[in-house]
């Protein structure tokens, strides 16, 4: 970067369309120049971005070069503009992605241990509007009252730009009808002129103009997969809009914040179950001093799925699925009269569940042990949130490392495996024109075999297209990529996945019109009944599928279901960025060697004409 325009005090600079002016040039013959290195303009910094400005002796050199240009002399460079433009926009690409996937893991691993909520949101929105170049970024949450009234909880403002939060509080909704109807709906508000509003967003106008607003984007949040409020970023500057990058940013910050939040709700109800004994919220159990129960609440019993009458004189041992541990803590219990820790009990059904047990010891008037009392709180939603945190941190810090992207997926995919205990967990990704699988866990070769192609061919061989141009893809995997899905339909999600819990009732129940193609169903021969495919998204189309599969019906829910296709589009980005990757460091050296012999002949040719 040049010097500021602090370190020329008596100097006039110029600004680009001066200059196109004072020379008789093309935008494009002064960027090219740039590039050749025949002048560096000088960067002027307005506000919180850098602008590029010229001195007089730029012009003078530029006048020098298209004088020699316009007596006929020709430069000794072919018309690499387009490639070296081409080189420089993918190297800014990947700079960019690059510091996108390093904001995302910075505000994702802020996450995983919290102990003051509020400073990591404040610090995560001033991560994410610094990067996108926005002068406020800001959070709203709505108030338990059924979207009716909102506050501006957390806000983010650059150098120079007047908080606003203080003025937002309590703001009914009903206020900006056309902005909840697209939250509600669950859209992405992209104002590139506030200017431009259509007349049914009158009042969003006024206000936004209001605070100098000039353009804005803002993405829903949700909690537990219902809206609780939203994230945005405010430009007070210009108008203008943000691009994909900035767009991803924003949709996987407002993801993280809202599993945060999430968390931080689950945290707060086991915090007030614990304040809620005499309430009988939580499981409470009472023993004499061997261990013996004489009482259990009702949500003991509906905890741990026994009648009361089934309890009452069996040892406490029975919700222990370790006994051996249990009697450490029975021991550490005598020894001080409280305990409290996090365990895992057992329900009648030989289910197990983490929990957090509190054990006192009960005492009568005299101080005399008389038995013990242990309050339990499940805390399996809250091991979800966390582990759902873990998994996503690992995943980002698997595609921040050096390696192939072969053996960056099969990383990933094992994680996810392992985090749903299923049976597979594949990965089809895009190659030449077809979807083959790129990553196989737990397929047999038999099946992989049978179904490694999507792409359905004719008579000659060649592959078949639909009447845009796109390639014909065979059985659902091919639906899901190609995005031929009807999202009413219950076994589609409106983000394009597809997923069953019973493959068996979903052919018996459908047709194959119902599902929108022929399928092959060679899952359900197999003997896979619960099924999960999960396209992988870019900027563009997608680049492929997860495909899940499992013998055991009723693996997936609605929410893991909704945080495969978070994976899956975190995935999606990072393939998009090392493929750019890999294609600019292919031609590399074609383009160093091009370049450097370029601007030598160049130099020489203009050395030469200044001294003659």
């Amino acid at each position: 970067m040049g010097a500021n325009i602090k370190d020329l005090p008596n100097e006039r600079l110029f600004i680009s369309s001066e200059v196109l002016k004072a020379v008789n040039i093309t935008y494009r013959q002064l960027s090219y120049w740039e590039l050749k290195g025949i002048i560096k303009p000088t960067y002027q910094k307005l506000g919180t971005r850098d602008f590029k400005r010229y001195t007089q002796q730029d012009i003078d050199t530029l006048g020098r070069v298209k004088g020699l240009l316009d007596e006929g002399y020709a430069l000794p460079a072919t018309d690499t503009l387009k490639e070296i433009a081409r080189r420089k926009e993918a190297e800014e690409s990947i700079k960019h992605k690059l510091e996108f996937e390093k904001t995302i893991s910075s505000i994702s691993s802020r996450f995983i241990s919290v102990s003051n909520i509020d400073e990591v949101i404040n610090a995560s929105l001033a991560d994410i509007g610094r990067l996108s170049g926005a002068n406020r970024s800001y959070l709203f949450l709505f108030k338990e009252d059924g979207l009716t009234t909102m506050d501006n909880t957390h806000e983010w403002c650059a150098e120079g730009v007047s908080p606003q939060i203080d003025n937002l509080q309590n703001l009914p909704s009903d206020m900006v009808l056309w902005w909840m109807k697209k939250l509600r709906n669950g859209e992405v508000i992209h104002i590139k002129d506030v200017s431009k509003l259509p007349s049914e967003a009158k009042a969003e106008k006024e206000i936004l103009e209001g605070q100098d607003i000039k353009s804005l984007l803002v993405l829903p949040l949700s909690i537990a997969g219902k809206l609780a409020g939203f994230i945005g970023f405010d430009n007070v500057v210009r108008t203008g809009e943000w691009n994909n990058e900035d767009l991803a940013l924003l949709r996987i910050s407002s993801e993280i914040i809202g599993n945060a939040l999430e968390r931080k709700k689950a945290e707060e109800k086991i915090r007030l179950f614990s304040d809620a004994v005499v309430g009988a919220i939580d499981a409470i159990a009472i023993t004499d001093m061997k261990g013996i129960i004489s009482y259990v609440n009702p949500a003991k019993e509906e905890t741990y799925g026994y009648k009361r009458g089934e309890l009452i004189g069996k040892h406490v041992s029975i919700f222990n699925p370790k006994p051996e541990m249990f009697k450490e803590t029975l021991l550490n219990l005598m020894k001080t009269g409280n305990w409290h820790g996090e365990v895992l009990q057992q329900k009648k059904n030989k289910e197990i569940f983490p929990a957090l047990l509190s054990l006192s010891i009960i005492r009568d008037e005299k101080g005399k042990e008389i038995g013990m009392m242990g309050v339990v709180r499940d805390i399996t939603e809250c091991k979800k949130v966390e582990k759902k945190q873990v998994l996503r941190f690992e995943i980002l810090k698997i595609f921040h490392q050096h390696g192939s992207l072969k053996n960056m997926h099969e990383r990933a995919i094992s994680l996810i495996k392992e985090y749903l205990d299923c049976e597979v967990v594949a990965l089809r990704l895009k190659k030449d024109e077809d979807y083959p699988y790129f990553i196989n866990n737990g397929f047999p070769e038999e099946f992989i075999k049978s179904e490694n192609y999507l792409c359905i061919y004719d008579e000659k061989g060649n592959c078949l297209r639909d009447s845009r141009g796109k390639l014909v893809l065979a059985c659902m995997c091919g639906i899901v990529i190609n995005a031929k899905f009807n999202q009413d339909k219950p076994f589609f999600t409106k983000n394009g996945s597809f997923w069953t819990n019973s493959t068996s009732d979903l052919l018996a129940s459908t047709n194959e019109k119902e599902r929108g193609a022929t399928t092959r169903n060679v899952c359900n021969q197999y003997g896979y009944e619960s099924v999960a495919l999960i396209p992988i998204k870019s900027s563009g189309d997608n680049l492929g599928l997860l495909h899940i599969t499992d013998k055991r019906r009723n693996l997936f829910s609605a929410d893991n279901i909704n945080f495969l296709e978070e994976l899956g589009h975190i995935i999606g980005m990072m393939v998009e960025c090392k493929w750019t990757e890999e294609t600019l460091l292919k031609s590399e050296d074609r383009y160093r060697k091009l370049l450097k012999n370029s601007d030598k002949e160049l130099v020489k040719f203009i050395q030469s004409k200044e001294v003659s």
